[in-house]
């Protein structure tokens, strides 16, 4: 199975200009592949697919005409609003 190197990818920082002229850095922004997707949230690519169709998990962006990734913060958010707080049921 290929490295999970290759399933994600970590865009840089990028320096914006705030409101007062200062400039600020924006936090990195990590895009997720398929395979990490499914490593992550531990869903099947058709589960994975048919709840983007639902609207009940995040929609992926497109990267390339042939590829699309998530975006990696909206995958973490996603599974914490379904994990208990306890950890329990």
């Amino acid at each position: 199975m290929a490295d999970n190197a290759s399933s994600t990818f970590n865009i840089e920082p990028q320096p914006s200009t705030s409101p007062t002229g200062l400039d600020v850095a924006r936090p990195a922004t990590v895009i997720l592949r398929l395979p990490a997707v499914k490593l992550r949230t531990g869903l099947s690519r058709a589960t994975i697919y048919r709840k983007m169709q639902a609207r009940e998990f995040p929609v992926a962006k497109r990267l390339s005409a042939n590829c699309v990734g998530w975006v990696g913060a909206e995958i973490e958010t996603w599974l914490t609003e379904r994990v208990p707080a306890g950890g329990g049921r």
